[in-house]
């Protein structure tokens, strides 16, 4: 028993040893899943907190709820024919400024101004 406790032990400590290495890399990953989830929460934030829509926090959540689009819903809208082309609107004319009637007075004045004004 000794025997096989002795050829055992180099064993162990390597898994022991790789064991702890990928606890480390676990926890590595956890700590940046967090803060990505934090980026993302801010970035959320940005785009649709107080400052934009007066959205409340407890709202970001549904974000995450909302379907998605997947690929295939792209190719079938790519594949499909496009839609027709509507002729341009026909604009009216804008009437513009009337003219003033022809039975008012005009009355022509010239205004003397010095050189430098001119």
């Amino acid at each position: 028993m000794a025997e096989s406790l002795s050829r055992a032990a180099p064993e162990l400590a390597t898994l022991v040893a790789r064991l702890a290495q990928e606890q480390a890399k676990r926890k590595w990953a956890e700590m940046r899943v967090t803060q990505l989830e934090e980026k993302l929460r801010l970035l959320r934030l940005k785009k649709y907190g107080p400052q934009g829509e007066n959205l409340a926090a407890f709202y970001l959540p549904l974000f995450d709820e909302e379907p998605g689009v997947s690929l295939d819903e792209v190719a079938a809208k790519a594949a499909s024919p496009d839609l027709p082309e509507m002729p341009p609107c026909k604009r009216k004319k804008h009437p513009g400024r009337q003219s003033l009637p022809a039975d008012l007075p005009r009355v022509e004045r010239i205004v003397a101004c010095p050189a430098a004004e001119c």
